[in-house]
C-alpha cells in the first residue's frame, strides 16, 4: 500500500494530465445538456451520420459472431475491412461492448473523453522522458495539446484522436533513436499508430520523416557523417518493420481502398495559394472557431503557447542552430497549409472533402515542444525580448483585426490582446521565480483553454447543418423499425434487400442490420456507386442514397421490400403497418423482386457503361439479359407544350441553358404531358454545372434536384388515370438552369416489362444456405452455355465454385459478378476471403521475427 501510495505521489501530475483535460471537456458537454445532465449526446456531424452507425456494426461483430471482412449492409454488399481499419480499429472501441446498446451514446461520449485525456498523458510522457519535465510542468504542457483547437473541432472524427495521442510517443521514440537508445518505443508506437487508423499514421509518418531530420540537426554532437549512420539504420529499420507487421490490417486495407478512393490526378499538384499565412496564424489566437468543417488551419493551443513558442526564438541562450531548423520547420509546415500540392500531398495525396488541413495537429504539437523549451529559458529573457513578443502578438491581433475575420469580433480580439498583456506581465515580474511562475501559469492556462474550449464546443453546437443530437433522435429508428425488419426475416428467410424512402442516416442498414443499398463512408466500392449512378440513383459524394430507383432497377437488385411513411410505393402491395414515434411505416413488398442471381443470355456480357439517360441505359440492361433487340421497357412520352417565366432559352453543344431576364424575379420552367395510360412516368433531367431546381408534380413539391451532376437521379411522378393533364415545374433555385438534350419523361410498359421479369426469374440460383461470407446453391440450365448474373459487386475476394471445382468470374455491367454455366443442374458456392489478409499475415510475422532478433542482438536497451 505504500509502494502504491508513493508510486502515486511521484506520478500525480501524470495522472492530473490523463484527468483534468478529459475531465473539463466533460464539465462543457454537462454545461450543453449532454446526458446524463440533459437529454441530448455528442453526436454531431460525422460521428451522428455515420460512426455511430459503424459502431452499432462493430458491437454485432464482436458479440454477435457477424464476419469483419464482408457486409451486405454495406452499399450493395462489399469488403468491411477497409471501413474496419479506418473507422473501428482504435483498442477504444472495446469500451462500447461494456455498455448495453441502449447507452452506445454514452460509450462514444466516454470513449472521446478518455482519449481526450488520453492524449494529454502521452504528451506528458514524452515531457517527463523526452524533456526531463517533472512536477506541474507536466500539466502545464499536456493541457494545450490535449485541449488544442484540432482536438475540439474534429472531436466527433473520433477515429482520428488515436494518432494524437501517440504522437508524442513516435516522437520520443524519434529523440531516443537520434540519442543512440533503442527504438523499440519508437517501433511500437509507430506500430500502434499504423494499426489504429493508417490515414493518420500516414501524416505522422510523414512528420516523423522530418522530425528525424530536424532533431538530428540540433544535436550538438552529431556533426560528422558517421555519426548519423546507425541512428538512420535504427530509424528506416524499425520505421519498415512497423509497417511490415502491420501488414495484416494495411495490406487488406490497400485492396478495399484500390476499389474506391484511391485515385488522384496530377492536376491537383500545383503550387496555387490555398489561403494566407496571416489566415493560418490568426487561428492561432483564443476564440478563432471557424467551422466545423475546417475552413482554415485549426493550429490553436493556446495563446500562452503562442506566446512561449515567439519568445524560443528571442531567448539567448537557446543556440542559433536550434532556432534556425526550428524556425525553418514550422515555415515548411505554414507553407504547406498554404499550398495547395503540398497541402495535398500531406493527405494521401487525396483532397479532402471538409474536414480541411487534417494534419494540424503536427504545427501544435510541434509549437508546445518549442514553448516548454522556451519556458525553461525563460529566466534568462530580458524586459526588452519579452516588450518585443509582445508587441509581435499585438501586431498579429492587429492585422487580424484589420483583415476582419468573421470568426473573429472585436471581443475575441481583446481577449487575446489582453491574454497576451497578462503572459507579458507573468513572465516580466515571474520569470526568476519558477514556483511562482509554474503555479500561476497552470491557473491561466487552465481558465483560457477551458474558456477557448467552452467557445468551441458552443460554437460547433450553434453551427449551421451541425448541432449536437438529442440522444431520442438515434434510438427511435431503431426502437420502431428493429420489430419491422424483425417481422419481415420471421416472414421470408431468403436472401433479399429492404430499402427506405426515410431515414435517419445513410447508415441505417448497417446500424440495423439489414442488406440494403443506401452507405455513406470513404471506404466505398466505386464500380457500385458508378453503377447506380448510371440507373439513375442519387450519388451525392461518398453517399449512395435510395432515391430513385424504379420498378426496374428494384427487381434487378432483390430489392424485395420497401418501408415507406406515405404507403404505396410503385404500386407494390401492402404488407403491414407500423406506429410509432416516426409516423406510420408502412411495408411494401415488391412481387417482381428477382433473386441474388439468376441466367441471362450472354449478350450481358458486352454490355458497359456509358453516358446514356439512366432510363435508356435500364432499356440496354434488360434487353441484353434477354437477348431481345428493340423491345424497351421503358418508351419516351411527348411534351405537349413548354411554359417558360422569365426565362431565355438558349441551345448548342448537346444543351439547353435556360437564364433568367430579370434575375431579382423568381423564374420556372414548366412542362405539359397527358397520361397515355395507367403505367408509371418517370422524370430525368440531367443537369449541368451548379444547376439546381425544385421540382413540382402537378402543385406538389417533390424536392429539389440537381445543383451538381451527383444530386441527379430518377423522379417517379406516378400512375394517371389516361388522358389526365400533368403539370411538371421546375422552379429555378440559380441564375441558370442548363440541361442536356435529350427525352426527359418516360413511361414504363408494365406488360412488357412483366413478361421480362417472368423470363429472367424462370431459372434463378435457388440459395440453400447463405451467411456473411459465403453463398450455396442450386441453379438449372436447361438452354446450353448461359450467363450466371448475380447483384453481388466484384470483388477479387470471391471465389465460385461449380461442382465443387472453380470457375471464373468475370464483370458484368463494369460492376457485378458473373458466372458461365454449362447445360444442367450445377451445384454453386460462392466464398468470400479477404484480399491480402493471408500475405499481409505472413508479413507481419515475418517482419516480426526480424525485430525480435534485430532486438535481442542489437537494439536491447543496455543497463545502466
Amino acid at each position: 500500500m505504500q509502494k502504491f501510495i508513493r508510486f502515486t505521489r511521484q506520478n500525480i501530475f501524470l495522472f492530473l494530465s490523463l484527468i483534468v483535460p478529459a475531465l473539463l471537456l466533460g464539465i462543457i458537454y454537462a454545461s450543453i445538456g449532454v446526458f446524463p445532465f440533459g437529454s441530448r449526446s455528442i453526436l454531431i456531424s460525422d460521428l451522428n451520420t455515420q460512426y455511430v452507425d459503424f459502431f452499432a456494426a462493430f458491437r454485432r461483430i464482436m458479440l454477435d459472431g457477424e464476419s469483419p471482412f464482408y457486409a451486405w449492409a454495406k452499399g450493395l454488399g462489399g469488403n468491411f475491412w477497409g471501413l474496419f481499419a479506418y473507422y473501428l480499429a482504435s483498442p477504444f472501441s472495446l469500451i462500447t461492448l461494456l455498455f448495453p446498446e441502449a447507452y452506445l451514446t454514452e460509450a462514444l461520449t466516454l470513449v472521446t473523453l478518455l482519449k481526450v485525456g488520453c492524449a494529454g498523458l502521452s504528451m506528458s510522457l514524452y515531457l517527463k522522458f523526452g524533456r526531463k519535465a517533472e512536477g506541474p510542468e507536466l500539466l502545464l504542457f499536456s493541457l494545450p495539446y490535449a485541449l488544442m483547437a484540432y482536438v475540439l473541432v474534429y472531436s466527433f472524427n473520433i477515429m482520428w484522436l488515436d494518432g494524437i495521442i501517440l504522437l508524442p510517443l513516435v516522437t520520443l521514440g524519434i529523440e531516443k533513436i537520434v540519442r543512440g537508445k533503442s527504438p523499440w518505443v519508437y517501433c511500437l508506437s509507430l506500430w500502434l499508430t499504423l494499426v489504429t487508423n493508417y490515414y493518420i499514421a500516414y501524416m505522422v509518418g510523414l512528420f516523423a520523416l522530418l522530425y528525424f531530420v530536424y532533431f538530428s540537426l540540433i544535436q550538438e554532437e552529431r556533426v560528422s557523417s558517421k555519426s548519423w549512420l546507425r541512428p538512420a539504420f535504427s530509424f528506416f529499420g524499425a520505421s519498415i518493420l512497423s509497417i511490415g507487421t502491420a501488414a495484416f490490417t494495411l495490406l487488406p486495407a490497400y485492396f478495399s481502398l484500390s476499389a474506391g478512393k484511391m485515385e488522384t490526378n496530377a492536376s491537383w499538384l500545383t503550387l496555387t495559394q490555398n489561403i494566407s499565412w496571416l489566415d493560418i496564424l490568426s487561428k492561432s489566437l483564443f476564440g478563432a472557431y471557424d467551422s466545423g468543417l475546417g475552413r482554415f488551419p485549426n493550429v490553436y493551443c493556446g495563446v500562452g503557447i503562442l506566446f512561449l513558442a515567439l519568445l524560443f526564438f528571442g531567448a539567448k541562450s537557446i543556440p542559433i542552430r536550434r532556432k534556425l531548423a526550428a524556425g525553418l520547420f514550422l515555415l515548411f509546415l505554414l507553407a504547406c497549409f498554404s499550398t495547395q500540392g503540398l497541402n495535398i500531398l500531406w493527405h494521401g495525396l487525396q483532397p479532402p472533402v471538409s474536414f480541411l488541413y487534417r494534419y494540424s495537429f503536427l504545427f501544435s504539437f510541434l509549437l508546445v515542444g518549442l514553448a516548454y523549451e522556451a519556458y525553461r529559458q525563460s529566466a534568462d529573457s530580458n524586459v526588452w525580448r519579452l516588450l518585443v513578443i509582445f508587441c509581435g502578438g499585438l501586431i498579429l491581433i492587429g492585422a487580424a483585426a484589420v483583415h476582419g475575420y468573421d470568426f473573429m469580433p472585436p471581443a475575441v480580439l481583446l481577449i487575446s490582446g489582453g491574454l497576451f498583456i497578462l503572459y507579458f506581465l507573468i513572465f516580466l515580474l515571474l520569470k526568476r521565480k519558477p514556483l511562482f511562475l509554474s503555479s500561476v501559469l497552470l491557473v491561466v492556462f487552465l481558465v483560457e483553454l477551458s474558456a477557448n474550449a467552452w467557445v468551441f464546443i458552443n460554437g460547433l453546437d450553434h453551427e449551421n447543418g451541425l448541432g449536437y443530437q438529442e440522444r431520442a433522435s438515434y434510438y427511435k429508428t431503431g426502437n420502431q423499425l428493429l420489430p419491422v425488419l424483425s417481422g419481415i426475416e420471421k416472414n421470408d428467410r431468403d436472401f433479399y434487400r429492404v430499402e427506405k424512402t426515410f431515414y435517419r442516416t445513410y447508415n441505417d442498414p448497417l446500424n440495423l442490420d439489414y442488406k440494403g443499398i443506401t452507405h455513406f463512408s470513404s471506404s466505398f466500392d466505386r464500380p457500385s456507386l458508378v453503377f447506380l449512378k448510371a440507373a439513375g440513383l442519387q450519388q451525392a459524394g461518398y453517399q449512395t442514397i435510395y432515391r430513385g430507383a424504379t420498378i426496374p432497377m428494384d427487381t434487378l437488385l432483390d430489392i424485395k421490400y420497401i418501408l415507406s411513411l406515405d404507403g404505396a410505393i410503385n404500386g407494390y402491395g401492402e404488407m403491414s403497418r407500423n406506429n410509432g414515434k416516426l409516423g406510420e411505416v408502412v411495408t411494401n413488398a415488391n412481387p417482381y423482386a428477382l433473386p441474388l442471381a439468376f441466367l441471362v443470355e450472354p449478350d450481358l456480357a458486352a454490355l458497359s457503361i456509358d453516358d446514356a439517360s439512366p432510363l435508356v441505359f435500364q432499356n440496354r440492361i434488360f434487353e441484353a439479359m434477354t437477348g431481345s433487340r428493340d423491345r424497351p421497357i421503358f418508351t419516351p412520352l411527348t411534351v405537349q407544350e413548354t411554359r417558360l417565366v422569365n426565362l431565355v432559352q438558349n441551345e448548342g453543344d448537346g444543351t439547353i441553358r435556360f437564364s433568367k431576364e430579370k434575375p431579382e424575379n423568381d423564374a420556372s420552367l414548366e412542362y405539359f404531358l397527358s397520361a397515355p395510360d395507367m403505367n408509371p412516368i418517370y422524370l430525368y433531367l440531367l443537369t449541368v454545372g451548379d444547376s439546381k431546381a425544385e421540382v413540382f408534380v402537378n402543385g406538389r413539391s417533390r424536392g429539389f434536384f440537381g445543383e451538381n451532376s451527383e444530386n441527379n437521379y430518377v423522379i417517379d411522378l406516378g400512375r394517371f388515370k389516361p388522358g389526365q393533364k400533368i403539370s411538371i415545374k421546375l422552379q429555378l433555385k440559380r441564375d441558370t438552369l442548363t440541361l442536356q438534350e435529350g427525352a426527359p419523361f418516360y413511361t414504363l410498359d408494365m406488360q412488357r416489362f412483366s413478361a421480362v421479369q417472368k423470363t429472367l426469374a424462370a431459372n434463378p440460383l435457388k440459395i440453400t444456405t447463405y451467411d456473411d461470407t459465403s453463398i450455396d446453391g442450386q441453379v438449372d440450365n436447361p438452354s446450353g452455355q448461359q450467363l450466371l448474373f448475380t447483384s453481388i459487386p466484384y470483388d477479387e475476394g470471391w471465389s465460385v465454385l461449380v461442382d465443387g471445382k472453380e470457375n471464373p468470374k468475370i464483370i458484368l455491367l463494369d460492376t457485378f459478378i458473373g458466372v458461365y454455366i454449362p447445360n444442367g443442374n450445377h451445384a454453386v458456392s460462392f466464398t468470400y476471403h479477404l484480399p491480402g489478409l493471408w500475405p499481409g499475415t505472413i508479413v507481419s510475422i515475418f517482419s516480426l521475427i526480424v525485430a525480435i532478433i534485430l532486438y535481442s542482438l542489437l537494439w536491447h536497451p543496455k543497463k545502466p
